[in-house]
């Protein structure tokens, strides 16, 4: 208790009334629970409580109390056991759990497994943007969402020498949906399983974005053809 509760020596804490030290949140609750111990005169089951240290921290605490008899008089001997760092990670896994599963149904990004090229699951904006129903494009090799047999051969000897080195794989590549219609994504890679040869895909369509650039490059050139044209009379 000494070392849990921040005190230098056991007189910091020995005639202080232990109330004291339970965060006000809670100390109904151990003025009810302690009741019952006296009235019962069995041992309570565990229950969790914030502590007060005496710097004023807090700490998460797991408590069970027990009836004893010290010095030939009723007493209750308490156990507490600091869980601070415990619910800390446990809070941790849980906000990491969300993330995850907030990522991984992100209508922007999408993201699937595949393992030797064949889709082992997807999720529904990886779906959608290839024109898929929802559950049809597992099991289905990723041969069709290229325009051509050289750019799915020149895609594998691209990424998958990235993969196996231990480096994400970054391009941009142009695929096909599934009724055929053309499309540009935005693609990042990494291995999952270097065993099996599972890696993890994720994709953001930027055809918008191509199509704005392509619109752009195209009025650069005939600004280009203009000035030319222009610097050619000019000239004669």
């Amino acid at each position: 208790a000494v070392k849990l509760l921040g005190a230098s020596s056991a007189q910091d804490l020995v005639g202080k009334p232990m109330l004291d030290r339970v965060h006000p949140d809670f100390r109904q609750a151990v003025l009810e629970r302690v009741q019952r111990g006296q009235v019962t005169g069995v041992s309570l089951p565990m229950m969790e409580e914030k502590f007060i240290k005496l710097d004023g921290s807090l700490i998460d605490t797991e408590v069970t109390s027990t009836r004893i008899t010290f010095e030939g008089q009723a007493a209750t001997q308490v156990a507490i056991r600091d869980v601070t760092a415990r619910n800390q990670n446990q809070q941790r896994l849980e906000r990491l759990l969300r993330e995850q599963e907030s990522m991984l149904n992100s209508d922007l990004m999408g993201i699937a497994r595949i393992r030797q090229r064949v889709v082992q699951w997807a999720n529904a904006a990886y779906e959608r943007m290839l024109g898929y129903a929802v559950g049809a494009i597992t099991g289905t090799a990723t041969r069709q969402n290229f325009p051509s047999e050289e750019a799915y051969v020149a895609f594998a000897h691209a990424a998958y020498p990235e993969l196996v080195a231990g480096r994400i794989y970054r391009g941009q590549l142009a695929q096909v949906r599934q009724d055929g219609s053309p499309l540009w994504v935005d693609l990042r890679g990494t291995l999952l399983d270097i065993d099996t040869g599972e890696s993890l895909w994720m994709s953001m369509d930027i055809t918008d974005r191509k199509k704005a650039e392509e619109a752009m490059q195209a009025l650069l050139r005939d600004k280009i053809t203009l000035l030319n044209e222009v610097h050619h009379r000019v000239k004669n």
